[in-house]
């Protein structure tokens, strides 16, 4: 599935859906969130803000989920280099779920799926690509071009099968998420079961709020933490799995967005 330009219905979807998990996710926006029993309340009553909001973006919400989704359902005669992740998920319940009652849950699940990296694209993955444009280093611009250029050269476009033959990419993309992570303080999330950490009780159901801007730039982790240095991930041109991964910068735990 492609799109044609910055202003096809599928990116208007995408945006729209993301403007209000945006919106929805500052802390405070709404009532609802220290009395919970006002998500009963009607949209007609005044002061229902978190009500009408939620009716007015379920739907793009609902669509930016199915629609790509339905989209590859009904044209299952894609080709192409690479197999679309929805076909074959597809393919997938058709072998191990048709014409059983699990078939429906397992769709739905599949749909969750590939809803959240539609939408994940927009924000997160956009973001991160901008800030490996940051760095102003023409050395580092160099190596970068002259590794794409010695791997795929100028015909073609990568492949998942160039990944290990690209290195220094593969770092740059490790500091852009950890120089300056999309989310620095994540997003507030529960505990599960009761944990003690440094000597501090975190009873269950406590409200935690991940410090991911402190975890990247800690120095004993990553040396001279504010300076954008791919080469922090490599060692012998090839990636130091010593070194932490900056991939917590996506989030923690589990995620209910389209829920």
């Amino acid at each position: 599935m492609r799109v044609n330009s910055m202003d096809d219905d599928y990116i208007h979807l995408a945006r729209h859906s993301i403007e209000g998990f945006s919106q929805s996710r500052v802390p405070g926006a709404f009532w609802v969130e220290s009395i919970p029993i006002l998500k009963y309340i009607p949209s007609w009553v005044p002061g229902a803000s978190a009500t009408k909001f939620g009716a007015r973006y379920k739907p793009f919400v609902d669509e930016m989920r199915d629609r790509p989704f339905r989209t590859v359902r009904d044209n299952s005669s894609y080709e192409g280099p690479t197999q679309p992740v929805a076909q074959k998920l597809i393919q997938t319940l058709e072998d191990n779920y048709a014409g059983t009652s699990a078939y429906a849950y397992q769709e739905r699940i599949a749909r969750d799926a590939t809803g959240i990296a539609y939408a994940a694209a927009v924000d997160t993955v956009g973001s991160a690509f901008q800030l490996t444009t940051t760095p102003s280093d023409k050395t580092m611009q160099q190596k970068a071009r002259q590794e794409l250029d010695a791997v795929i050269g100028d015909t073609r476009l990568p492949e998942f099968e160039d990944f290990d033959a690209l290195p220094y990419i593969q770092a740059i993309v490790l500091e852009s998420l950890r120089w300056l992570p999309v989310l620095p303080l994540s997003i507030p999330h529960k505990v599960m079961v009761e944990d003690e950490y440094q000597g501090y009780r975190i009873p269950k159901g406590s409200t935690i709020v991940p410090n991911v801007w402190a975890m990247l730039h800690d120095p004993e982790e990553y040396p001279d933490p504010e300076a954008f240095n791919p080469d922090r991930f490599l060692k012998d041109g090839k990636i130091n799995p010593k070194v932490r991964d900056p991939t917590m910068a996506f989030g923690f735990g589990r995620r209910f967005n389209l829920r």
